[in-house]
């Protein structure tokens, strides 16, 4: 799953923290990261699916230094975290994004250019 605690062997993750939410079977998790000397923190909201052993992320906020927090997903979606980037796709919305958590620029916004990349 990548919001567990295995994320911590990404060599740009410096915490991870989680908290329950109140009156909910979620979680807020959030993720401090460094990258080209610049702190990034991503937030996710968690819980349990309801169909499969895994969770589901509801929403993901990515803050860089004293930026304004971007939100990457409000709706139930997947994510991958591989090293300085996020990919996010959003269940029923057919959108695909991946995006460097460092500086906060969209990589790819259409998944299916990524087969041409190598």
């Amino acid at each position: 799953m990548v919001w567990h605690p295995s994320l911590m062997r990404n060599d740009f993750v410096l915490s991870r923290k989680e908290e329950k939410i109140a009156d909910s079977s979620g979680e807020r998790i959030e993720v401090g990261m460094s990258i080209d000397g610049a702190s990034s923190m991503l937030t996710a909201y968690v819980a349990p699916s309801e169909h499969s052993d895994t969770q589901h992320t509801f929403s993901v906020d990515l803050l860089i230094d004293s930026e304004s927090p971007r939100n990457l997903s409000k709706n139930q979606c997947l994510t991958s975290i591989v090293g300085r980037y996020i990919l996010v796709y959003e269940f029923f919305q057919g959108r695909f994004e991946l995006t460097d958590v460092g500086t906060g620029e969209t990589v790819l916004s259409d998944l299916s250019t990524a087969a041409w990349i190598d």
